[in-house]
């Protein structure tokens, strides 16, 4: 056992920079993760519990496992602003719970969603206006163009201005990326129908909050290629059920 151990801390220390740590089971991974994190190496954490979700052998389904995990993932992403990095653990955690336990990945999701919510809210309270700051960012996609840094440069912002964007808008942004990214992964499926609902009115509630006029524009696109996408392949059995 002792030898063992000694092989796997070895083998560990010397591939961790290369990004080729397999753990043999799911516990390791998370311990390794907590680690990580007491030592201030989020990104390394982020890594190892992705490694994880993705990897085929650890598709047996755990409740007590693999939803601390996803939990624990998921925190990351959003104290780190990874939302593609959520999106796609939330697409594995799917495909483990979707039909063992779909209860886990709705409140997954909705804890997920809250904590995001409450990071923005408090970029709000921390930054002297929350619809102010936001107003001269046409489209939080294309956040940081040539032209957009010119027009900062030459508008007169002082200090605080440019302190209260630097706070709020990457929180706005994450937060619009995470809705988007969680509309993508339940539509169209009938298993999580009133979830969907609830994030899309929680998207549009989020435009109209901070005045999202492009965003607006999108998340209606997005919503109308989702119902276009129902219509299309209603035959399927899981598919969200088509109501005339």
């Amino acid at each position: 056992w002792y030898q063992r151990r000694v092989r796997e801390h070895y083998y560990i220390t010397n591939n961790l920079s290369a990004g080729m740590v397999y753990f043999q089971n799911p516990e390791n991974a998370l311990k390794r993760a907590k680690e990580f994190i007491e030592v201030n190496k989020k990104n390394d954490a982020l890594d190892t519990l992705h490694e994880v979700l993705r990897m085929r052998r650890h598709r047996q389904y755990q409740h007590d496992l693999h939803e601390p995990i996803i939990t624990l993932y998921l925190s990351l992403c959003v104290e780190l602003k990874k939302g593609h990095a959520a999106k796609e653990g939330l697409y594995q955690y799917k495909i483990l719970t979707q039909n063992t336990d779909i209860n886990s990945l709705e409140k997954v999701i909705r804890r997920f969603v809250q904590t995001a919510e409450n990071r923005a809210e408090e970029a709000s309270k921390e930054a002297k206006s929350s619809k102010g700051d936001m107003a001269d960012v046409e489209d939080l996609d294309m956040l940081y163009t040539p032209e957009s840094l010119m027009l900062a440069t030459v508008s007169g912002e002082d200090d605080q201005d440019r302190a209260d964007r630097t706070v709020l808008t990457p929180w706005v942004k994450f937060l619009w990326e995470v809705y988007r990214h969680v509309l993508d992964i339940l539509k169209n499926n009938n298993k999580v129908e009133k979830l969907y609902q609830d994030m899309a009115q929680l998207a549009f509630t989020f435009c109209i909050k901070y005045e999202r006029k492009t965003e607006f524009r999108k998340l209606s696109d997005s919503v109308r290629n989702h119902l276009n996408l129902i219509i299309k392949h209603s035959h399927q059995t899981t598919s969200t059920r088509w109501r005339k």
